[in-house]
């Protein structure tokens, strides 16, 4: 099956002819809207194979439950975000704390580190997330007729998001516009991106690549009836 770009505000199929490289602008001809072409980012189904599904994912087919997939994989290179979570809480305990401590007394010369401080402890927190959902997470991704949820768990911490969907549903490759930069590198995650009765689900940033690619085209195989 070729690769379809569809419109990030309707949902319709945007033809390549409607679409400038160069420029990288996409012209949606059913609601008029135009949008950047790098954004449209389409599952590219001949990648994957759904009888060899990526380490990590198991799949359950159950005509009652219905499709449920489950991710859960441990890499030992994650263990490297503990310490890295560490030297940002330090960092964040001196900003707040260090001189006001050093000084014995709160002082107000130093109170503009506080702001410098928001940073190093939003990093704290993604990192120790990461972290620990690296060791202790794993993703549950349901389908049935009717809905798609998603839960990622955490220890005896979960989160779920549900959607209803039908026949009609888009499902996609979303590049949202934050960038992770690693070293010299700086590159997009992407993200599955399901499109429903005017109602949107986005999850799996933090997966890799071929996990997301594979849930992505399940996904859409199941709802759409592909």
């Amino acid at each position: 099956m070729e690769n379809s770009y569809h419109c990030q505000n309707c949902g319709a199929v945007i033809p390549l002819e409607d679409v400038n490289v160069s420029s990288d602008i996409a012209l949606c001809r059913t609601c008029g809207k135009t949008m950047p072409f790098s954004g449209l980012a389409p599952i590219s189904s001949s990648s994957v194979v759904l009888q060899r599904p990526p380490e990590g994912v198991c799949i359950v087919d159950d005509p009652i439950k219905g499709k449920t997939i489950t991710y859960r994989k441990f890499s030992p290179s994650m263990l490297l975000l503990f310490p890295m979570a560490a030297g940002f809480l330090g960092a964040t305990i001196f900003l707040l704390f260090g001189f006001h401590i050093y000084k014995y007394k709160f002082d107000i010369e130093h109170a503009p580190l506080t702001i410098i401080a928001i940073p190093f402890l939003a990093g704290t927190v993604f990192l120790f997330t990461g972290a620990f959902f690296n060791l202790l997470g794993s993703w549950r991704i349901t389908i049935t007729r009717d809905q798609l949820a998603v839960s990622m768990k955490v220890g005896l911490l979960s989160w779920t998001r549900r959607l209803a969907c039908d026949r009609s549903a888009q499902v996609r490759m979303f590049l949202p516009s934050i960038q992770v930069s690693g070293g010299t590198n700086s590159t997009t995650q992407r993200m599955i991106q399901v499109k429903c009765q005017g109602k949107t689900l986005n999850f799996g940033s933090v997966l890799p690549e071929k996990v997301i690619l594979y849930i992505a085209e399940i996904i859409r195989r199941t709802l759409t009836g592909g």
